[in-house]
């Protein structure tokens, strides 16, 4: 996969010549103008049919996007399908002590424009190389498709526009993966305990980790429960904070059990 500014060049080099212009009507410009961005992903797969062949280039552009949300938390990256489109809104406000009657306006889902200096992204440029080299492995070993899965429910948050519910359910449903896949009983307990030892460095905080995932199993089970932005940014922080220790360690260790068994002592 490549990440370029589509033009007719761009398209005959990587994937084959253009057909005449004129009498077919397709071009870099119109793919352009109908997406409404010039920056596009070039995706070369194998499927038996086109249909596949979309949908497995489409899957390996939200990976992508994953991948960079997770080095820049303040990324607005997006795919096309997921793109944010600023929503007005106006509404009349009426100021009954000086019966005055004003028009007010918000623009929704309207990100900020964040830009990180070059010295932000050099502190993780290793990262950034380590996790490229097996994003799209196909054969990946069980530590990096730990991460590969954990990484997706990362990416999935969008945190201008999803609810905090959402958001909240999202980061945790990654830290679940992460600390304790395939666990059935005691689960809240053995969250609490493993997310304490590996983002505390010991088991006493695990009361405090453990109440994340019982708010999860309420929100689950028994139904509305207040959700706190700080809940979200700490779910968030810590999930980021465990994937990028992890795809640091990604060539060095063949499973989960085996990294936290070696690096944080933990035995499963």
């Amino acid at each position: 996969m490549k990440i370029v500014k589509i033009t007719d060049k761009k398209i005959e080099d990587y994937l084959c010549k253009i057909p005449n212009t004129l009498d077919d009507g397709f071009n870099a410009k119109e793919l352009a103008d109908k997406n409404e961005t010039d920056t596009f992903a070039i995706v070369t797969t194998k499927a038996n049919d086109k249909e596949s062949a979309i949908e497995l280039s489409q899957n390996m552009v939200d990976r992508f996007v994953h991948a960079v949300k997770l080095i820049d938390p303040n990324a607005t990256v997006s795919s096309r399908k997921n793109s944010y489109k600023g929503l007005p809104m106006s509404y009349a406000v009426y100021n009954r002590s000086k019966a005055v009657l004003s028009c007010a306006f918000t623009l929704l889902d309207n990100p900020p424009n964040i830009i990180q200096s070059d010295d932000f992204y050099g502190k993780f440029n290793e990262s950034w190389i380590r996790l490229l080299d097996f994003l799209f492995d196909s054969h990946p070993t069980e530590l990096q498709k730990s991460i590969t899965d954990a990484l997706y429910w990362y990416g999935e948050v969008d945190v201008h526009t999803h609810s905090l519910v959402s958001q909240y359910l999202y980061c945790l449903i990654g830290l679940e993966k992460l600390l304790v896949p395939n666990h059935e009983r005691q689960k809240a307990k053995k969250f609490g305990k493993n997310a304490s030892i590996v983002l505390s460095g010991n088991t006493h905080h695990a009361g405090f980790y453990e109440e994340y995932y019982i708010k999860r199993n309420l929100l689950i089970h028994e139904g509305p429960v207040i959700i706190y932005q700080e809940n979200v940014d700490s779910l968030r922080l810590w999930l980021r904070h465990i994937l990028l220790k992890l795809v640091n360690n990604a060539t060095k260790f063949i499973d989960l059990k085996s990294y936290y068994r070696d690096v944080h002592g933990i035995e499963w």
